[in-house]
């Protein structure tokens, strides 16, 4: 009788798990591959949004998320 129930309560949730799945399989492709810029190639994702959400990126703060031993994946960028 108290309890009430929003319906966009379970699709934003829906909505969010998606996203988290999504976000941590690439994080996972890029870390089996050991390299970002092949992994963003082959998701078709922007590299600038990959490091936007994941922040391992060398120039930005330390963040939790998979990275190779020098605690950052590999990228091509200079090459």
């Amino acid at each position: 009788m108290g309890r009430t129930s929003t319906a966009a309560t379970p699709q934003k949730r829906d909505a969010d798990t998606k996203l988290a799945q999504s976000r941590l399989s690439m994080l996972e492709l890029a870390k089996e591959l050991g390299n970002v810029a092949e992994a963003c190639r082959q998701r078709g994702l922007n590299r600038t949004s990959f490091y936007e959400w994941n922040c391992s990126r060398p120039s930005r703060r330390r963040c939790a998320g998979p990275a190779s031993s020098s605690g950052h994946l590999r990228s091509n960028r200079g090459r």
